[in-house]
């Protein structure tokens, strides 16, 4: 089911006009004729506030996933179901257990953020077999 733009427009600033009474401010993702007043084009990958929350420089350039994304190019470093801080509407976590049972054997001086099951740590064994 894909509502009328008109029936999207309405949604989207009503949940804008939600988002500003908690003190938050929505963000539409690809579809910058959606986004009403009060609201932004979401950008995941958002190297001007990386640069201002880092004081470090780097080049960067815009090339996003899809048709009218915001984001900069990147290399997604991270794994599915590896973070434990349970965000509602994270995408990249689907079990939350799993995700725990994860951080709680990662090792920060591995060669990955996980070790995939059956397989040895970097000083137990090639990883690479």
């Amino acid at each position: 089911f894909d509502p009328e733009t008109a029936v999207k427009r309405s949604l989207i600033a009503r949940l804008a006009k939600i988002a500003r009474g908690e003190g938050m401010r929505l963000s539409v993702c690809c579809q910058p004729e959606l986004v009403p007043p009060g609201a932004s084009l979401a950008r995941c990958i958002e190297p001007e506030r990386l640069i201002a929350q880092t004081g470090q420089k780097f080049p960067f350039k815009y090339k996003g996933n899809r048709p009218d994304c915001g984001c900069a190019e990147s290399r997604d470093i991270g794994a599915y179901d590896s973070c434990p801080h349970g965000c509602a509407y994270c995408y990249a976590v689907g079990s939350r257990a799993t995700a725990l049972k994860r951080y709680k054997t990662h090792d920060p001086e591995g060669d990955f953020l996980i070790v995939p099951e059956n397989r040895p740590h970097s000083s137990t064994g090639d990883l690479f077999e």
